[in-house]
């Protein structure tokens, strides 16, 4: 295993950790938000595993509150609301436009162990499971759970996010302008690699597989941008090529809804999809 060195964001994690404690929140709150704060700073993770495919299933960890108090959670009389197995027919495909670090105190706090370090950073995002681009993908909240990640689509729907900043749509080389960093949001791109999508196929798998042994008859497919406006690149088109039609519509017969079903939200476009609805 490799030996966790201090770096740039060891320090502001640090600071943050031990001020967010101070205000009250738990180890694994005051963890989640100074890897949050060195997120959105933009500093690396300096503690790298090698990249390994494999699962985490974290839903026994999953406390359903979140740093700062935000809720990812639909939460009534202080209890979380379960949706009916047998309403929950659609996966939801997203891209964090993030990529995740880890800081040594992290590293620590997860017993010396780097890659479930970073796989921890699932339980704060809106999501049933997540890929993470070095190989792996996370069950992070329990799949009955009504986890707010896509709007209208929450009550009947299973959240997928893909760790990255992808593009909106890909450059096209014949004309000038780079459609691939107009259309990123955040940031510089991030390279749709091998072992993420692979880590993104097994996740949407484990998905459909797991889903319908709950009794949930998944049967479709969609993007965040259908039910966000907000949303237009989530969750990018070589995703939905590549993870939606190659994989989920060819490999495993999930039928792709193209449109939006509401005002709030825009459909899959034709640069994305063949069968798509409109322009980007």
């Amino acid at each position: 295993m490799n030996e966790p060195t201090c770096t740039p964001r060891d320090a502001v994690c640090d600071a943050v950790y031990i001020e967010a404690l101070k205000r009250g929140l738990s180890e694994r709150e005051a963890h989640a938000a100074a890897e949050d704060v060195a997120d959105r700073l933009r500093l690396p993770g300096q503690c790298d595993a090698p990249p390994e495919a494999g699962f985490y299933d974290l839903r026994d960890e999953q406390d359903y509150w979140y740093p700062g108090g935000r809720r990812k959670t639909l939460i009534r009389g202080n209890q979380v609301v379960m949706r009916a197995p047998e309403e929950v027919t659609t996966i939801v495909v997203h891209q964090t436009a993030a990529e995740y670090g880890v800081s040594r105190r992290a590293v620590e706090f997860a017993g010396g162990d780097v890659e479930l370090a970073r796989a921890r950073r699932a339980l704060d995002v809106a999501c049933h499971a997540m890929a993470f681009r070095a190989g792996y993908f996370v069950a992070a909240h329990p799949l009955r759970t009504y986890v707010q990640h896509a709007g209208r689509f929450n009550g009947y729907s299973l959240g997928l996010e893909v760790e990255g900043r992808y593009p909106g749509l890909l450059d096209d080389p014949d004309t000038l302008p780079r459609e691939d960093l107009l259309t990123t949001w955040g940031g510089s791109p991030s390279e749709l690699t091998e072992e993420t999508l692979i880590a993104a196929q097994a996740a949407l798998t484990w998905l459909v597989d797991e889903g319908r042994r709950e009794g949930m008859p998944i049967r479709y497919v969609v993007a965040h941008r259908q039910s966000s406006d907000n949303r237009r690149s989530d969750p990018g088109e070589e995703i939905w090529r590549r993870l939606v039609l190659e994989y989920a519509v060819d490999e495993l017969g999930l039928e792709a809804q193209r449109e939006s079903p509401w005002r709030e939200g825009r459909p899959i476009p034709t640069e994305w999809d063949p069968s798509g609805l409109g322009p980007y």
